[in-house]
């Protein structure tokens, strides 16, 4: 089985902690790394969890500068996730199936539930909300953000997969903007659509990719041999989104204030696994794509210029060539 995520430099800690719960949990798996970077970084190439490294502009993407430089740091990530899949599949054709999990997802037990389920269903997905909690705030979020939080995605081998895939890669690779505004929330409003186009498995069980947003219906337990537990179900993954921006914290302080809950020391073992794996360090580190080749910081606004103009597109075919001034003007 593959395991495979895409990532920067400065989310490699997230990363490497979520191959080592995979390699302790799923010991048999071979874990995949794609680094949206210019270059791999040492913390990458020496980490002992990480079965191979690839960079982003090696996935066979056409015309891939072109195709980056539309895009701010989670646009450009979550873009070529679909071309990572694919890609995948190419290089390890005896593998029939594939997860894909975000950096910041630690893995808790064995996927075998996934596992099984792939066996009836191509394409798994995870929903945001999965109960009527009454938390209206959830459910609009919900409707602008995307049905289902594609942190967690799993395909099997086959047609069906294999052109969802496809169909994914064409749009995120034109159309993955975090611009909610227009309906766009990078690559998440598209599975939306594909929900009703291919046969995509809408996946239930309490125990994946629990977070923020469905903390208050995932009923959290540790037990006394030393396992947690969601709603009488094992826990497989917790995803630690919103950890960094306070949105964790405000949703444990108005549903789980109570501080020996099971979650805090979720939480507070993961962030002593991120400080371990680097933190302080690598948080720090600069997006290259965040650079012209002279050294210049991109501005979003010579970003907007050139993803707006098939002008501009035409003529730069490598735009981190040029400068602000070329899309601004002096």
């Amino acid at each position: 089985m593959i395991i495979c995520t895409v990532t920067t430099t400065r989310f490699l800690p997230e990363a490497i902690v979520m191959a080592k719960s995979a390699k302790t949990h799923i010991p048999n798996s071979t874990v995949v790394v794609c680094l949206v970077e210019q270059s791999i970084h040492p913390a990458a190439s020496s980490c002992q969890y990480f079965d191979r490294v690839i960079l982003a502009k090696d996935l066979g993407i056409k015309n891939f500068y072109k195709h980056l430089f539309k895009y701010e740091g989670l646009e450009a990530v979550t873009s070529v996730k679909g071309k990572l899949l694919l890609h995948l599949f190419d290089i390890f054709p005896k593998e029939e199936k594939f997860i894909f999990l975000d950096t910041d997802i630690k893995i808790f037990g064995p996927l075998d539930e996934v596992i099984h389920a792939l066996d009836q269903s191509p394409v798994l997905v995870t929903p945001h909300i999965t109960e009527d909690d009454g938390i209206i705030d959830n459910e609009l979020t919900t409707i602008i953000y995307g049905i289902c939080n594609t942190a967690f995605l799993a395909v099997k081998r086959s047609d069906e997969a294999e052109n969802f895939l496809r169909w994914w890669a064409y749009r995120l690779k034109k159309y993955c903007y975090e611009n909610t505004s227009e309906g766009m929330y990078v690559d998440q409003k598209w599975v939306d659509l594909a929900l009703s186009i291919f046969d995509v498995h809408l996946f239930k069980h309490p125990g994946y990719n629990v977070a923020c947003w469905n903390l208050p219906q995932r009923r959290l337990k540790y037990n006394s041999k030393g396992n947690y537990s969601v709603n009488k179900q094992p826990l497989r993954c917790f995803h630690f989104s919103g950890l960094f921006n306070n949105r964790l914290n405000s949703v444990l302080k108005q549903y789980l204030p109570d501080k020996t809950h099971a979650v805090y020391q979720i939480k507070d073992t993961y962030l002593q696994e991120l400080q371990q794996a680097g933190q302080d360090k690598l948080s720090n580190e600069p997006w290259s794509y965040d650079y012209f080749v002279n050294g210049e910081k991109i501005k979003s606004k010579s970003r907007k210029k050139y993803s707006g103009s098939s002008k501009l597109q035409n003529k730069f075919s490598n735009p981190f060539e040029q400068s602000n001034a070329t899309f601004l003007g002096k």
